[in-house]
Parts: structure tokens; sequence; C-alpha cells
């Protein structure tokens, strides 16, 4: 944990030392993101190495804060009896059953998974995953378009993203990605990334006139940021 290609290494005010993937972005402050994989600081092009990493210094509290609060790694997700995991905000029974054919059904808060007699436990947890991959990209799919007919954006193709440290991504021709980890979430927290991506149809940045535009369109936006940066970590519980 927290050594996932990381370029760079910063000793904090407490003597312990942490290892962070540097990424340079068109922005004017510095971003810091903690994952279960590492943290990620996004930096101006110009901003030095050192004065990141007096930044870095002076937020060794939070980052150990946030470190800590991942370590050890969360409880393991396995397909079996009575097993639970989110879909949109509400948690959701795992039930199996063997039979001829794979097959997952939702029905209230249960999940009915039947599965082969042969299959392994990692064939059984990769037809889970492709199955709310697909939940997700069709429910995703359907949220930007309600989006686009109210707010009048046009977007471009949506899929699914498997990403580490975003949740969502848009790029020059609309095209926008979503973290499939999202489906967890409360729709709240879903609409809100699917507005900020759709607002980077229109500003391809972090302009006042972008925030403007998704206050606009989401108000509560920032309670579902709250959310993200308190919960999302647990959104990898599934990997």
């Amino acid at each position: 944990m927290f050594n996932f290609s990381a370029t760079e290494s910063v000793t904090l005010s407490n003597g312990e030392t942490i290892h962070y993937l540097l990424k340079r972005r068109q922005r004017r402050s510095l971003g810091l993101k903690v994952t279960f994989d590492g943290l990620v600081v996004h930096a101006p092009f110009l901003m030095s190495k050192n004065k990141i990493n007096a930044l870095l210094l002076n937020k060794t509290k939070w980052l150990l804060s946030k470190i800590r609060s991942i370590e050890p790694s969360p409880p393991s997700f396995s397909i079996s009896n009575n097993e639970t995991f989110e879909l949109l905000g509400c948690e959701i029974s795992i039930k199996t059953k063997i039979g001829s054919i794979r097959i997952i059904n939702i029905s209230s808060n249960i999940c009915s998974i039947t599965y082969k007699e042969n299959d392994s436990d990692a064939q059984v947890k990769q037809f889970f995953h492709r199955w709310l991959k697909q939940y997700a990209l069709d429910f995703f799919s359907e949220r930007v378009q309600f989006y686009c007919k109210k707010n009048g954006f046009t977007s471009g193709k949506v899929f699914i993203s498997n990403a580490k440290t975003r949740w969502g991504t848009c790029n020059s021709k609309t095209d926008i990605r979503l973290n499939w980890r999202l489906i967890q979430a409360p729709l709240d927290v879903i609409d809100y990334v699917i507005c900020h991506e759709l607002s980077h149809t229109r500003f391809m940045n972090h302009s006042h006139q972008f925030w403007h535009l998704v206050s606009s369109v989401c108000p509560n936006y920032k309670v579902s940021e709250t959310y993200l940066k308190n919960q999302g970590l647990s959104l990898y519980r599934l990997d």
C-alpha cells in the first residue's frame, strides 16, 4: 500500500516518510487525494518540488488522519449468503444458489445470485463485477441523458471507468467516463459527479464560471463532495 508508481517522497513533521504520485495540471493550487493505492498530488506546472513538499509538510495532521482512516484495508468482499453491499446508497443482501446457468436478479433489497456448481469463488466474483458494471453503465447513461435534457447539455458517449483516483472524467469529445464504484453511492452523489462532468462539456477547467454552472444544476453539490471525501474510499470495498 502507498507505493503505486510513486515518483516522489516527503518526510512529514512526525518523522514518517510517505511516497506520493505527482501529477502536473493546469491549476493554481495543490490538490491532494488519498486512495487505497496511495497519495496522489496534483500540482501546478510551475510549482517547485520544494514548495510542494513544504505544503505537504503543513498538511501532516490531515495526511496522517486520512492514511490511518484506511488502515488496515477494509474488510474483504466475497460472494456469499448474507454478505451485503451498497447499491444507490441502500444496503443489499446477497442470496446465492447453484443452478444450470449464471444469473443475477435484484428484488427489493435482495440480490439473488445463481452460479454453476463448478464455479470458483474468483469466477463468481468476476461474474458479479461484470453484472454490476453493466448495471452501473445503464443507470449512469440514463442519468446523463436526464441532465442533458433538463439542462441543455450535449455529451458524447458514456463509459465505465476503473480509475483509482478519479470519480469521473470528460474529454474534448465530451465523452464521459464514470467510476463504476459510484453505483454504491446515494443518488445525489452520483448526480453530482455526472453534473460535474457535464459542466466540463462547456468549461474544460475549474474556473469560477465552471463552479457557477455546477452550482446552478446541482445546488447541494458541496454535500456530495463531503461524502466523497469522507466515505469515498469505502466504495473500493467491492474490489
